[in-house]
C-alpha cells in the first residue's frame, strides 16, 4: 500500500496490497482472527499487551455478551432483587445487535477483540480458567501469538 498526499497535506492510505484502510492502528491479521471469529471460526491466540499476556480462543462479540449474560443471570442476588438479573442481562444482550450483520473483511473495522477460556499474566503468575471471557482494545495490543498459555 502506497502513501498519497492529500490537498490538505495529510498521507492518505490508497489501493494496494491492503484491504482497507483502518480508522486506527490496529494489525489486521489480528482483525482477521477477529472477523473469523464473528464468523463462527475460534482461534487460540495469546495476546502481549504491554508487560501482560492474556490468552484465550477468539469469540465473537454475539458470543460474549451471550456468555456475559448468562454469568449475570447466574450470579447471586439479594431475595427482594428477583427481576434485577434478567434487567441487567437483558441490557447487555441488547449490545448483540451490534454484531447482527457481519460486513466483508475489506470494510470490517473492529474495535474490540473477545476471548472464552481467558487466562493472563499478573507478574510472575497465570490466572484465569475455562469459560471466562475477557474483552479488550484490538488498538492496545502490542503482539499476538497463536495458541494459548498453559499452566
Amino acid at each position: 500500500m502506497t502513501d498519497a498526499e492529500s490537498p490538505s497535506g495529510d498521507h492518505e492510505q490508497v489501493a494496494g496490497d491492503e484491504p482497507m484502510t483502518p480508522s486506527r492502528e490496529i494489525d489486521r491479521a489480528l482483525a482477521y482472527l477477529v472477523w473469523l471469529a464473528e464468523a463462527g471460526v475460534g482461534i487460540s491466540v495469546t495476546l502481549f499487551i504491554g508487560a501482560t499476556q492474556v490468552s484465550g480462543n477468539v469469540i465473537g462479540g454475539k458470543r460474549y455478551f451471550e456468555t456475559l449474560a448468562s454469568g449475570i443471570r447466574n450470579a447471586e442476588y439479594p431475595e427482594e432483587a428477583t427481576d434485577l438479573p434478567d434487567v441487567i442481562a437483558d441490557s447487555f444482550l441488547g449490545f448483540q445487535s451490534i454484531y447482527e450483520n457481519l460486513p466483508s473483511f475489506e470494510t470490517f473495522d473492529p474495535t474490540f477483540i473477545h476471548l472464552t477460556n481467558t487466562r493472563y499474566t499478573i507478574g510472575d503468575q497465570l490466572a484465569g480458567h475455562d469459560g471466562l471471557v475477557w474483552r479488550g482494545k484490538l488498538a492496545a495490543v502490542d503482539g499476538f501469538v497463536l495458541g494459548q498459555l498453559s499452566q
